[in-house]
């Protein structure tokens, strides 16, 4: 066990300005074309989701978890209970209560004590096994977890991790009957699927003393899984030898294990990388000598089959409070499947154990989200010229079968007032900017022409930039026409990112360009208001010391904007990330060839999700400032300026009671505490797993973390009156 190195400190650094305080907003409404209502408008959409059921707030309703591989990102929705409804809303403070978890996510009862636990895939990089996080409430009826043990079985070298690919999703089910949960998913080496059965009421007569598996059956129902044909090969031992063609290594599948039929066994559906459609194998043997001798590979064939491009996963929860499970299905690869008809439900009409399906839609839970495919890039611009900002918003795209992206914005007008926003979907398309063949599209106004109306500039995936003119005036709704192909000839390599703002202070907007390998560009407007010149040999690459990339990292995403939060510090510069990270810095202002201050590399302290882009904007005509930030999975978060949580929000990491900086720390951090009696500080690395432990001693101590690795931990502090604060750490070395 490491103990404190404890220092003292005189003076404070410009790091520990309080931060404003944002929450998730969730109240401003968002209408279809059709004049049809978003339930969930502002929750940031979904890419590659995975369901699970649990109980968050105690109150015997189970609720709904979804954790989206697309950005690792975790979503806790609260189920009110109405019955043969689905009826949840948002409320992502229950997040907080999650470890961060990686790849795949099922929350399932793994020590009967009634409350689902979380089964999970590694978090490192090369590891391929199963955590296993155990649940329980805290003292205000709130779910927690509790790292316990990797899955283990004994093979002949001892006692070894049951392996689990990353892209894979197992099945967990008391396949045998006796009241504790095993374990079902494919060999790594082969299309042969594993059993491991569960010991623990073997061992102990119970399922909550000892989790220990064996490897009950190495091919399980007896089929094999080529990946090269839909249907699976039935009757395969253990000796199959795979045959030309068949691969040598298993390609990726997704396994939920159930009773389709209501007889005494397990039957299974999955999903495979290599096909669009979910296939069902029914187990015609026993619960404890399974033999798979019938497959549906348009599954349900009597309904309306899946078909998701590509490689769906399949879930079984009850999502319309009638007490039955229903079907999901979703994609599972990310970055090259659907990414917005992305949620197939299906209802079950039938039992839990004897299912009759019935297709619902393609887009459940996403399309009550604002979801522009792959990721989301928010602007404001009052384009009808009626004085209220509507929402612009450029992608990468929506997913095609073929394999491409097609780039487009989407334009969102703000039908509201002044003090009551609120916003319309009016074209996916605003312009016709898909028939460009563009990716990664990301709009900019200023008037670059003089004639007093705001042009556009759009930045795409090629480095260039493409200017098109407004020519309806000043004070009229924008009417834009693509007047210059490649504007100027800039071309800052990849995924340009522009922002259209006056730096040098001579009345001409210049150019400040954000790019894929995580710093920014800047270009001096040397020309008249009428006539703009940027020229590219004059180009500052590395505008600032700007460097948003992870740690190991080659690309980083940097998508600047420049805001005025009114906290004292005048206009600063906020940079969207790759990580999902808000950076934020000072003193450009006369400095555009020296380095800027970095003030917080985690600004509000939030993950928002790979591919962060953020936009600030006052929508509702009072001091409160609103933050709108993209991400990978297409959609858009919505935070909102405030001093202070919303009523029965409890407050983890927002608290000013604590602070830590410098954030990544290297060689050391300082931990500044509002009262440090009776209070002990823990440090966490990503497994849950204690690396440092010990009493606060002083209002500012200095914790080294020379010896810890590069990576993310979480530092808690317990005060003597029960409150907890939790900050997540960076080190990078």
């Amino acid at each position: 066990m490491k103990f404190l190195s404890v220092f003292f400190f005189l003076n404070i650094s410009n790091l520990l300005i309080a931060q404003p305080y944002f929450y998730n907003f969730n109240d401003i409404p968002v209408k279809l074309q059709n004049n049809d209502s978003l339930e969930l408008p502002w929750t940031g959409g979904l890419n590659n989701p995975q369901f699970s059921s649990v109980d968050l707030n105690h109150d015997a309703i189970n609720d709904l978890v979804v954790f989206d591989r697309a950005g690792d990102q975790l979503l806790t929705f609260l189920n009110h209970g109405t019955v043969n409804e689905s009826d949840y809303t948002y409320n992502p403070e229950f997040e907080n209560n999650f470890p961060i978890l990686k790849s795949w996510v099922l929350l399932y009862d793994m020590n009967c004590d009634g409350i689902e636990d979380i089964l999970t895939s590694s978090p490192g990089a090369s590891d391929n096994y199963i955590n296993y996080y155990e649940a329980s409430y805290n003292a205000d009826d709130e779910i927690q977890f509790n790292y316990r043990l990797d899955l283990l079985f004994e093979d002949l070298t001892g006692s070894t991790t049951i392996m689990v690919s990353k892209v894979d999703i197992p099945g967990f089910a008391d396949v045998n009957g006796d009241g504790d949960l095993d374990v079902l998913t494919f060999a790594p080496t082969g299309g042969h699927v594993e059993y491991f059965e569960n010991q623990s009421m073997e061992l102990t007569g119970t399922c909550s003393d000892s989790i220990y598996f064996e490897m009950y059956d190495a091919c399980w129902g007896n089929f094999f899984e080529s990946g090269v044909l839909k249907p699976v090969d039935l009757n395969i031992s253990c000796n199959h030898v795979v045959q030309n063609g068949e691969g040598a290594r298993h390609v990726g599948s997704t396994v939920l294990a159930l009773n389709i039929d209501a007889d005494e066994d397990f039957d299974l559906v999955l999903g495979d990388l290599s096909f669009s459609n979910l296939n069902m194998l029914k187990n015609g043997g026993t619960n404890l000598d399974a033999l798979i001798t019938y497959q549906d590979t348009a599954y349900p064939y009597y309904s309306i089959p899946t078909e998701i491009t590509q490689w769906p996963a399949p879930f079984y929860e009850d999502v319309n409070n009638d007490g039955i499970r229903d079907l999901i299905s979703a994609p599972n690869a990310q970055n090259i499947s659907e990414n917005f008809r992305c949620v197939w439900l299906f209802e079950n009409e039938g039992t839990d154990d004897s299912l009759d399906l019935n297709f619902i839609a393609d887009t459940f839970f996403v399309g009550d989200m604002i979801d522009v495919g792959e990721h989301s890039y928010p602007v404001m611009f009052d384009i009808n010229a009626d004085g209220l900002k509507d929402l612009l918003i450029g992608n990468h795209g929506y997913y095609l079968s073929s394999g491409n992206f097609k780039s487009s914005l989407a334009y969102l007008q703000n039908t509201g007032s002044a003090s009551f926003p609120s916003y319309q979907l009016i074209s996916r398309d605003y312009e016709g900017i898909s028939s460009l063949n563009l990716n990664d599209v990301y709009p900019a106004f200023g008037d670059l022409d003089g004639d007093g109306d705001d042009d556009m500039l759009v930045g795409e995936a090629d480095g260039e930039m493409h200017f098109f003119t407004n020519s309806e005036g000043a004070g009229n709704p924008a009417n834009f026409s693509l007047s210059e192909v490649n504007f100027e000839d800039i071309d800052i390599g990849q995924n340009s990112i522009p922002v259209l703002i006056d730096l040098t202070n001579d009345g001409l907007l210049d150019l400040v360009i954000g790019e894929r390998n995580g710093s920014l560009n800047f270009l001096e407007n040397e020309g008249t208001s009428s006539e703009p010149s940027f020229i590219m040999a004059n180009i500052v690459d590395g505008l600032g010391g700007v460097d948003v990339r992870e740690s190991g990292f080659t690309t980083g995403h940097t998508v600047p904007y420049f805001y005025d939060l009114n906290d004292g510090l005048g206009l600063t510069l906020f940079v969207g990330s790759e990580r999902g990270w808000i950076y934020r810095y000072d003193d450009f202002e006369g400095n555009l060839n020296g380095s800027f201050t970095l003030l917080n590399s985690t600004f509000s302290e939030k993950d928002y999700g790979i591919f962060a882009a953020p936009w600030f904007e006052e929508l509702n005509g009072d001091t409160s400032v609103e933050f709108l930030v993209g991400n990978n999975r297409g959609g858009i978060v919505l935070m909102r300026e405030g001093d202070a949580p919303p009523v029965g929000v409890q407050e983890i990491v927002h608290d000013e009671t604590v602070l830590i900086y410098p954030n990544p720390s290297d060689e050391y951090f300082t931990l500044s505490v509002s009262d440090q009696e009776n209070s002990f500080v823990s440090i966490f690395n990503l497994t849950g797993q204690i690396i440092l432990v010990s009493q606060i001693s002083s209002l500012k101590s200095q914790i080294l973390t020379r010896d810890f690795n590069s990576g993310i931990y979480f530092v808690r502090i317990n005060f003597d009156n029960g409150k907890s604060v939790t900050r997540k750490l960076i080190v990078q070395h």
